[in-house]
């Protein structure tokens, strides 16, 4: 009843707290509340009308990536397309389907979140707490990356906000990030 459980580890001849399958569910659903994306509920893979051919292959491809995620616990995925085409739905969904698995997430707003970083660039707590908050979840989906705002490009800024929290990101390989967005990954 308390929503998890304690198994065997075997290297270090201890017992850890794991949790159970049956809290996995309701704890991603207040995640899913928590995430700053109201739609993330009912935005799930299983929902994701197949109204084209490239769709199906799409839905395909996210569910095999799930399942990736389930086996080896880490990777990459980057959707990109015109406004409209599913991108956000995808990749909550799989957002969604990932914490259903016990994964603790972040979902983030390019642009909101870089307007927060910028605020915050000469306030160091402030700053620090949304980088580390970015850097430091194990499942982190950036929403809208690099979306134009009234047809500028981002900032140097901005770039500079991106690559780090990438490139921090990609250093440590146990980390799952999600990227959708309208410029292409070339």
């Amino acid at each position: 009843g308390k929503g998890f459980i304690f198994k065997d580890d075997l290297d270090t001849l201890t017992r850890v707290p794991v949790w159970c399958d049956c809290i996995k569910g309701p704890r991603a659903e207040r995640w899913a509340e928590l995430s700053g994306n109201p739609r993330l509920k009912e935005q799930t893979l299983d929902r994701l009308e197949e109204y084209a051919p490239w769709v199906a292959s799409l839905k395909k491809k996210a569910f095999d990536y799930v399942e990736h995620i389930r086996q080896d616990s880490s990777g990459w995925w980057y959707l990109s397309g015109q406004s409209g085409c599913g991108k956000t739905h995808t990749c909550s969904g799989i957002f969604l389907e990932l914490m259903k698995q016990g994964k603790r997430g972040e979902y983030a707003s390019w642009g909101k979140t870089m307007r927060k970083l910028s605020q915050a660039k000469f306030k160091g707590d402030v700053y620090e707490s949304i980088y580390n908050r970015l850097v430091n979840t194990p499942l982190l989906y950036w929403d809208d990356f690099f979306k134009k705002r009234a047809g500028r490009m981002p900032t140097d800024d901005e770039f500079e906000f991106s690559f780090d929290i990438i490139n921090e990101r990609y250093n440590d390989p146990n980390k799952i990030t999600l990227f959708s967005s309208e410029i292409h990954i070339q």
